[in-house]
């Protein structure tokens, strides 16, 4: 299969996140039906069933406060909607990788003990001017200077919108927002290109609405090697094939296997999709290859 890097030199302003509107009431967040105010900054209202069917449970009727629940405590039912026909063998299947790399400005109860007492300005994971991974990985700054949760855990959701088709799919990778870096895998359905190509626009963004950078992998690099680009991919036939007709196909496609009772290796070269999520100043397609 080919991917090709296609970019519309069209730019669209956007309204600011929700994420970055503080609040004290859930009056402030502007779409008080769809966010809710948490310690000072606007959070989405998520049922208990995810599905764009429509299905409901009764309590979500009888009892507002139970409306809300943990993002953490709900999966994402896609429609498999392509062209007005719902069926899934109409999807293929990608994987993308999701590089997070930790703002400044977020505490967890991870704390360095020193001589016998607790750092409280910092955790263990915090990677600040004297950390060895600084020069690397200078991370930005998180205007919310809050986390999703002390545990760390949240959700970056990686969504395709069809181009060359009518069809939207959704889901998300899980990742630990402790870690100076993090990276995780997560799969995204595209329209199946067995009938002919599809052209879809891939983006990753936050549960507050911060996009993160897309990059395409370099095959002209000797060394695995990603560079800025739209996030707009065609998918063919073509070989090598970097998608499967279902996630179970993808995953396989993912690892280079061996017979000889070792387990599977990871196979990143056969990941065309990286999203960088970093809180820096640049704007996510700056620089970005139009080829």
């Amino acid at each position: 299969m080919v991917y090709l890097k296609i970019f519309d030199e069209r730019i669209t302003n956007y309204a600011p996140s929700p994420g970055e509107i503080t609040c004290t009431r859930n009056s402030d967040c502007q779409s008080p039906e769809f966010l809710r105010c948490s310690s000072g900054r606007c959070i989405p209202i998520l049922r208990s069933s995810s599905s764009p069917f429509g299905r409901r449970k009764k309590r979500d009727v009888e009892y507002e406060n139970d409306e809300y629940k943990s993002v953490m405590d709900s999966s994402y039912q896609n429609n498999f909607v392509i062209d007005g026909e719902a069926d899934v063998s109409q999807w293929a299947f990608i994987p993308v990788t999701l590089m997070y790399i930790r703002p400044m400005g977020q505490h967890f109860g991870c704390n360095p003990v020193r001589n016998g007492s607790i750092d409280d300005n910092n955790d263990i994971y915090s990677n600040d001017k004297t950390s060895k991974l600084w020069d690397y990985f200078k991370p930005g700054v998180d205007k919310r200077r809050v986390s999703d949760s002390q545990s760390g855990a949240t959700k970056f959701f990686v969504q395709s919108d069809g181009i060359s088709y009518k069809g939207r799919y959704i889901d998300y990778g899980i990742i630990d927002t402790r870690q100076m870096v993090y990276e995780t895998v997560a799969y995204v359905g595209v329209k199946n290109p067995r009938s002919g190509s599809a052209t879809s626009y891939v983006s990753v963004y936050d549960l507050h609405g911060h996009v993160c950078q897309p990059r395409c992998i370099d095959r002209s690099s000797k060394t695995l090697f990603y560079k800025k680009c739209s996030g707009v991919i065609k998918v063919t036939k073509e070989e090598p094939q970097m998608y499967g007709d279902d996630i179970a196909e993808a995953v396989r496609y993912r690892y280079t296997y061996n017979f000889d009772g070792n387990k599977p290796t990871s196979n990143y070269r056969d990941i065309f999709l990286q999203f960088v999520c970093e809180y820096g100043a640049e704007y996510p397609w700056k620089d970005c290859s139009s080829v």
